[in-house]
């Protein structure tokens, strides 16, 4: 064992970066598996490189540094209070499917195996590793540039039939936000970089010994990056991820470019006089272009903040719990727009909202106001350990996370794994103060316990997830199997299938769905209702509330029908469907007056999206009414 004492750093430094890397890769995961969407293809392939870097930093730890001790900081308690609290609420709420939980205890793994990996070894070691994340980085976002790319020149096909640019993501924000977050680091290397590089070129001329130095390969690749950005982001008409953008390149221009640009105006008062008004104008009119370039999405974002708001005013402090918030989103929403106090642009604009477009608030919303203290009291330590490193890498890694967390102001990052995976990274990085902690020899014997404890934690989340989650991925794959038949209307086929899946997918929305669906085909209307009933608490879908007024209206229970129907329209006034539906119960249960009022209101109807669909409801109303 003495010849791997002697060599700890070389041992598990490429291991530790090469998984490092691959956890990275989660931004690149197809959503191979139902649900729609990216997070459930993402976790099964999360979970495994999480237990396999957990391994190599207990081997590293256990057998090639005995006696290493991270000294863990406050920060890294609060990371790990939020992440045990967001776990214990979602598994106690019984709203969150079983991999939305482990996927929080996981990322609280994944933290601590970062700051286990970037803390261990002699400090050469810990540079080493500090820069090959780096360029991790650099490579995920050239990646990334790459295929979209490909996909705004026509040359790949995006994730999403309404926009050219999606990148690996389902659709272009979470691509803008990513290129954003990177731009910090980007401009950072060509900041610190930059003038070394020249001044070396201008003393010694090239040499082909630059080929081997890292710095000369994270310069070139930062200046690719920001050329492919500049391409790429404005294609993803992301606002918010422009001004994420903006903001990176304001912390890391500060120093050589702001603050000498300040000092020279102060010392010019007409300057002043003249940039102010200027840069006023500019920034009026830049925000109404912005404004009006997707106003309806603008609008629909300020309600969506609104009726969050009065989520979190509701229940300040315990929050309405992890995997229910589009539920109680959707009560809330339909109660303000049935009110006398909506407008009609609201109503107009208002869809059914799975996220709240802002991270602080959908945390807040569900955490409650201590989950969003902990999460910004989690954002101020790894600042401050930035701002500690400033000049050795933490000013582009502030500019990374400043860039996600203005992302995160106007948009949904936060929801997607890859995203947290990202965050994660960031924060551990910036608490753990870069490579610059403590010496083994000035560690104290409390410390040591202290990181054992950290490390059994580790092993013991890693192993569980392997007994209990990782056999989870063979009950969506059998979802995904099912799925073509569901679409197929092969309901007799795969009803037996839905009932023996239902136990572990009965927090997934869009399973309740189909499988209420499933039972409504089959002749249940009874049963269809009892899980219909569980799905409206988790979603704020108004299909849901129209097939539970299908059911009723199948067992004769017209109010109740009704009633359905009228919620459904009530959460999302902008639809059709629940009023033709509406129409034809009138029609159907003899209230003819009602029936010839309600059609009226088809007719007359605004709908935002014509389609043949609308039309063909439309005919059949007025047949109705001749």
């Amino acid at each position: 064992m003495g010849m791997f004492r002697n060599q700890p750093s070389r041992l598990f430094f490429l291991p530790s970066l090469l998984l490092i890397g691959a956890l990275l890769g989660t931004l690149f995961v197809p959503g191979a598996l139902p649900p729609a969407g990216m997070e459930s293809s993402q976790f099964f392939y999360f979970l495994p490189l999480v237990g396999l870097l957990t391994l190599v930093a207990a081997l590293r730890t256990l057998v090639a540094t005995p006696r290493l001790a991270t000294g863990f900081r406050l920060g890294d308690s609060l990371v790990v209070a939020l992440g045990l609290y967001a776990a214990l609420r979602g598994a106690s709420g019984g709203a969150l499917p079983r991999i939305g939980v482990w996927s929080s205890l996981l990322l609280i793994v994944w933290y601590l195996d970062l700051r286990i990996s970037l803390s261990s070894g002699s400090r050469r070691h810990r540079k080493r590793i500090f820069r090959g994340i780096i360029l991790l980085l650099l490579l995920a976002g050239l990646a990334q540039e790459i295929i979209g790319l490909r996909q705004l020149y026509g040359y790949g096909l995006s994730n999403h039939a309404r926009f050219r640019v999606t990148g690996t993501f389902h659709n272009p924000a979470p691509l803008g936000g990513f290129l954003a977050l990177v731009s910090g680091i980007a401009l950072d290397r060509i900041v610190r970089l930059g003038r070394p590089l020249a001044r070396y070129l201008e003393r010694r001329g090239w040499q082909a010994k630059l080929l081997l130095s890292p710095g000369f390969w994270t310069f070139g690749l930062s200046g690719l990056f920001l050329l492919g950005a500049l391409l790429l982001l404005p294609a993803t008409q992301s606002r918010i991820a422009w001004l994420g953008a903006l903001t990176a390149l304001l912390i890391v221009g500060w120093e050589p470019l702001v603050r000498p640009l300040w000092r020279w105006i102060r010392g010019r008062k007409w300057v002043v006089w003249v940039l102010v008004p200027l840069a006023g104008l500019v920034l009026v009119g830049g925000t109404l272009a912005a404004y009006r370039m997707k106003a309806r999405s603008a609008d629909g974002r300020l309600l969506m903040w609104k009726t969050t708001l009065r989520m979190i005013a509701d229940r300040p402090w315990d929050g309405v719990g992890p995997g229910r918030f589009a539920g109680v989103y959707g009560d809330c929403q339909a109660a303000w727009l049935s009110s006398p106090h909506a407008t009609d642009g609201e109503r107009q604009v208002a869809g059914s909202a799975g996220a709240a477009f802002n991270d602080y608030l959908q945390l807040a919303a569900e955490l409650g106001l201590p989950g969003l203290l902990l999460m910004v009291a989690v954002l101020f330590f790894a600042f401050r350990g930035f701002r500690r490193r400033w000049r050795s890498g933490g000013c582009g890694f502030a500019a990374a996370l400043a860039a996600l967390s203005v992302f995160a102001a106007a948009s949904y990052p936060l929801q997607l794994l890859s995203f947290r995976v990202l965050w994660m990274l960031l924060v551990a990085v910036g608490i753990g103060g870069l490579y610059d902690t403590r010496s083994v020899a000035g560690v104290r014997a409390g410390d040591r316990i202290g990181s054992g404890v950290v490390l059994g934690f580790c092993l013991v989340v890693s192993a569980l997830s392997f007994w209990t989650a990782w056999p989870l991925r063979r009950t969506y794959a059998a979802w995904g199997r099912l799925e073509p038949l569901y679409r197929m209307e092969r309901f007799e086929t795969v009803a037996a299938d839905y009932e023996r899946l239902a136990p572990v997918l009965d927090a997934e929305p869009s399973f309740l769905f189909e499988w209420a669906n499933v039972r409504n085909k089959v002749g249940d209307p009874a049963g269809s209702i009892a899980i219909l009933e569980r799905a409206v608490g988790l979603s704020s879908d108004p299909m849901l509330y129209n097939l539970l007024g299908n059911n009723y209206r199948t067992l004769g229970d017209y109010p109740s029908a009704e009633q359905a129907y009228l919620r459904a329209w009530a959460v999302v006034p902008g639809r059709l469907y629940p009023l033709y539906l509406l129409t034809d119960l009138y029609r159907e249960s003899g209230q003819e007056d009602r029936m010839r009022a309600m059609g009226r209101r088809v007719l007359e109807f605004d709908e935002r999206v014509s389609s043949p669909a609308v039309r063909e409801m439309r005919a059949r109303v007025r047949k109705w009414l001749e």
